[in-house]
């Protein structure tokens, strides 16, 4: 009750259910006096009719502060909905409006090799794009292989994302000043999709790097930026990485294309 409560004044249909009630005191009063001036309401069908709407606006008013206050439930509020196998279909359509996107991970296979033109197109459409890699030569790369479910093999793992970084790299030849790649030494514990970090509809998508678990990258959440504890933790903890990390050299690379 406490939660419908609140949502009711943090939305607009607060507004429907006021319209609502102001119809209904007056379906249900003899005359509505405004000022000092009487305004009457002969027509005893009309009242009702008049009442019967204002009821329906309250009722309708109160449906969208259910449905707010579930949808709120779905992320975040309940451990039950929180995690998922898989995100959400409109992290698609979030990729799609965002201006700006950060993405960092421990090889981004998936993120690169899938998405290879639809990064393209962004930066084509001046939209800024930061990747954030572990360090193919490094410590992290072996740590990174050795959390993985079946047979290790740091070579293919360093092979990968190397590649990987080729790719980037002539990514980054459409817009230098759009695409920045860096890499870190350090492990990561989980890989991540933030867009528009500055912007007021932002939100991260989370992925958990398990150990020895079969089922690849689990469980997956979602963090809106309305949720502004714990979407400001992710942030700033995106950012100690990315300023933690080396700007990534494609110099040989862009010498090639």
């Amino acid at each position: 009750m406490k939660e419908t409560i609140l949502a009711i004044f943090e939305r607009t249909s607060i507004l429907i259910i006021l319209l609502g009630a102001i119809l209904l005191i007056i379906g249900a009063s003899e005359a509505l006096v405004i000022s000092t001036v009487s305004l009457q309401i002969p027509n005893t069908i009309w009242k009702t009719i008049i009442g019967i709407v204002g009821l329906l606006f309250i009722l309708f008013g109160f449906f969208l502060v259910w449905r707010e206050t579930e949808k709120s439930k779905t992320v975040g509020v309940k451990g039950e909905t929180i995690f998922l196998d898989e995100f959400p279909k409109n992290i698609h359509k979030d990729v799609d409006n965002a201006e700006e996107i950060w993405i960092i991970g421990n090889t981004l296979s998936r993120a690169i090799s899938n998405h290879y033109s639809l990064i393209e197109q962004k930066l084509k459409q001046g939209k800024r794009i930061n990747y954030l890699l572990i360090h193919p030569d490094g410590i992290a790369v072996k740590m990174a292989e050795e959390r993985v479910y079946g047979r290790v093999d740091v070579e293919r793992r360093i092979s990968t994302t190397k590649l990987l970084l080729s790719d980037l790299c002539k990514l980054r030849s459409i817009a230098p000043d759009r695409l920045q790649i860096r890499t870190i030494l350090n492990p990561l514990s989980y890989g991540a999709v933030m867009i528009n970090p500055l912007a007021e509809k932002s939100v991260v998508y989370i992925e958990n790097y398990p150990y020895k678990v079969a089922g690849g990258a689990k469980p997956k959440y979602v963090v809106q930026g309305t949720d502004k504890k714990w979407f400001e933790l992710y942030k700033k903890e995106m950012i100690n990485l990315w300023e933690n990390g080396q700007t990534w050299s494609c110099e040989q690379v862009e010498q090639k294309i």
